[in-house]
């Protein structure tokens, strides 16, 4: 038996035709060829097609997508569905984290859809398709969906980054054992959790939600005490992204709003500040905060020094290591 797993990518463009696909993320390649779509779903007398819908097949010929082909693993039962869901249900994690790691390299809000597992006997006979959802839907930071072109040079950067994460062992492949060693924040990273936590905040819909959800982030990152925490924060980021002191100022007072926002919101009143309020303001300060989160983690893992120190996630050493960046 082998098997086909395909899925359709929305608001992503590409600048190039990808037959065979680019590589993305353990095995799964990302392709906009509607040839090499036809010759794996589409050439089966209508199998495919009539298993899943006429709209759901024509959907996966209107985007990018992401698939793999392979034989069924040794011990999988083709007639136990619940096995044809979990088998489905590895794929789509890959994919979903993937969508997530695109947001290392621009703001975006690429997001995947119905996922199926094909599965054929080894001379192309059709025997079964599975299709599942998972519910994530990513936004870009100010809340909208928007198609968002990626250079060739950007999918290789992903997909650099990508390989550095699994060669440091961050978890993305199970998001259910994921929540449970979440559960218990011995056994995870701060990398680990802001990573998950990402996918929370690229979900919300509702501006002053995400800028607290951001806030979140930082404090995922950046926080060693409870004390004078925004202050904290706001000075960590500033110090680590600013290259002068005007710029330095504009991080700090940039994230010292957002902590109101966060205050207001999380605490059920309404943003009083006229400023505060506008929501043109309010998608300043959310697409400012998006970047400095992608510039923090991105330096972290430029840093051979602290990518070590944040693995080992000691954070007496992490406190230490600000208290000479910001006296330094």
């Amino acid at each position: 038996m082998k098997y086909v797993y395909v899925i359709s990518l929305h608001n992503l463009k590409t600048e190039k035709l990808y037959n065979k696909g680019k590589l993305a993320i353990e095995g799964l390649r990302i392709s906009n060829s509607s040839k090499r779509l036809e010759d794996m779903i589409g050439s089966d007398n209508g199998f495919f097609k009539k298993a899943v819908g006429e709209l759901e097949f024509n959907s996966l010929f209107e985007n990018p997508y992401m698939y793999t082909t392979g034989k069924i693993p040794e011990g999988y039962y083709v007639e136990d569905h619940i096995s044809k869901v979990e088998f489905l249900d590895e794929h789509m994690r890959l994919t979903q984290s993937y969508c997530n790691y695109l947001w290392m390299e621009k703001d975006n809000g690429v997001s995947m859809d119905t996922g199926f597992i094909y599965i054929k006997s080894d001379d192309n006979t059709p025997v079964t398709v599975t299709s599942n959802v998972r519910s994530p839907m990513f936004s870009n930071a100010n809340c909208n969906n928007e198609h968002v072109k990626f250079t060739d040079e950007e999918l290789t950067n992903v997909r650099e980054f990508v390989e550095i994460l699994f060669n440091n062992q961050h978890i993305d492949k199970n998001s259910e054992e994921t929540l449970e060693i979440l559960n218990d924040k011995k056994q995870t990273t701060r990398i680990e959790r802001f990573l998950y936590l990402l996918q929370a905040c690229r979900n919300q819909y509702d501006l002053s939600s995400r800028i607290a959800m951001y806030c979140t982030l930082f404090e995922t990152l950046l926080s060693t005490s409870k004390s004078e925490l925004t202050h904290k924060l706001a000075e960590r980021t500033a110090r680590l992204l600013g290259e002068d002191v005007e710029e330095r100022l504009d991080i700090y007072n940039t994230i010292s709003d957002a902590y109101k926002v966060r205050s207001s919101f999380v605490h059920g009143d309404r943003i009083d500040k006229n400023k505060l309020k506008k929501i043109d303001v309010l998608k300043n300060i959310s697409t400012q905060l998006d970047e400095y989160l992608r510039n923090l983690i991105l330096y972290i893992f430029s840093n051979e020094e602290l990518r070590n120190l944040y693995s080992e996630d000691n954070t007496q050493d992490i406190e230490s290591r600000f208290k000479e960046l910001i006296l330094s």
